[in-house]
């Protein structure tokens, strides 16, 4: 089986990353697989570059889009895939519309986020793509994301599967003082971290907060986006600049050292659809603390959750569970053991499987 993914830009991202170890896992099951972005938003992301671009900038216009449509038509049908697999919204409406234009292959939607996420126009054509059927499945990261599907035709919603990320579970692990130290970080002191967008969504504001909340914590966070300069303004104005630290992108292969240096993940997202940063948290022994909302907190099975909790978002409710992880030895050593746990239930190899189960379907 030959299968093209794509997905929309270039960036350090969740869906970047589950891309590139999917069309990796692909490879290594013995199918042919291809990467390919529709545009770089950041061309230095990923430095062993196992993939290709089809525009070198972040479009600017209509006729932008167009010329990475006509890009993606020529790299399409020149690579002659059995199945295409598009995740996130342009590409999954690129999709659609190549398939409208007969290019090869059998068309597979990955839908990585709620419902009314993303421009209105890729919805649209997501939601006429589903319900003609000439997206053949509908891959969903997660049931609560599927959920928030609930309302579209019957066509649409009988193409749906779920198939959540996949993490790779490290052999060895890395001492959280070394990995403090390549990242710049003061080796001693109690970090917390997340990683994403520097965007609206990811709700990092949040953690601003929280910082100002409690004296003694330091703050890391992986990731760039257009509210960079916003959030640095946020935590001068609070006084704690000096405690929250902004890597910026982090390359794939540093992350190992990212999650090494937290004593807690936090996601204080609005919403996700399967944060593949929360995975990897639990994968290196991360506790956790996620927005209980369905989409974030189905991961760690709610509030009781050996991992980790999902907490309503509140600075309160959050600092009180925060400081009882600084200060429990007990409790943190358990919910680190929790996390490696709960991660191993989502293994890179199942996902892999499910992949191929479903594209051989959808042919």
């Amino acid at each position: 089986m030959k299968v093209l993914l794509i997905v929309t830009q270039l960036e350090v991202g969740g869906a970047q990353t589950a891309s590139r170890t999917l069309k990796q896992e692909l490879i290594n099951a013995g199918l042919t697989a291809e990467l390919a972005f529709l545009y770089e938003k950041n061309s230095s992301a990923y430095s062993d570059r196992d993939y290709v671009t089809l525009f070198k900038r972040k479009p600017r216009s209509v006729s932008d889009y167009m010329r990475i449509f006509v890009n993606m038509y020529r790299f399409w049908k020149s690579y002659k895939p059995d199945v295409i697999l598009a995740r996130t919204h342009y590409s999954v409406a690129f999709m659609i519309l190549g398939k409208l234009m007969r290019l090869p292959g059998a068309g597979v939607a990955v839908q990585a986020n709620v419902s009314n996420y993303g421009p209105l126009i890729a919805r649209i054509i997501d939601w006429i793509g589903g319900t003609l059927g000439i997206s053949r499945k509908i891959v969903m990261v997660s049931q609560s994301t599927a959920d928030t599907f609930s309302a579209y035709p019957a066509n649409y919603r009988s193409r749906i599967c779920v198939i959540p990320n996949g993490v790779k579970i490290p052999v060895t692990k890395i001492d959280q003082a070394v990995a403090r130290t390549k990242l710049g970080l003061e080796p001693g002191g109690f970090w917390i971290g997340s990683a994403g967008r520097l965007a609206e969504q990811k709700n990092h504001r949040f953690l601003i907060e929280l910082a100002a909340k409690i004296p003694d914590i330091n703050i890391v966070i992986a990731g760039e986006g257009d509210l960079h300069d916003t959030l640095i303004r946020k935590a001068i104005e609070m006084g704690v600049d000096k405690r929250i630290h902004f890597l910026g992108a982090v390359d794939n292969s540093e992350m190992p050292n990212f999650y090494s240096a937290l004593d807690v993940f936090a996601l204080p997202s609005f919403h996700e659809g399967r944060s593949n940063a929360l995975l990897e948290a639990l994968a290196f022994s991360v506790p956790v603390i996620v927005n209980d909302t369905p989409t974030v907190a189905d991961v760690i099975a709610g509030a009781n959750s050996v991992a980790g909790r999902a907490l309503p978002l509140n600075i309160e409710t959050w600092a009180q569970e925060l400081r009882r992880i600084k200060d429990d030895v007990a409790y943190r050593e358990k919910l680190c053991q929790g996390a490696r746990n709960l991660a191993i239930e989502f293994g890179v190899e199942q996902m892999t499987r499910s992949y191929i189960d479903i594209m051989r379907a959808a042919q």
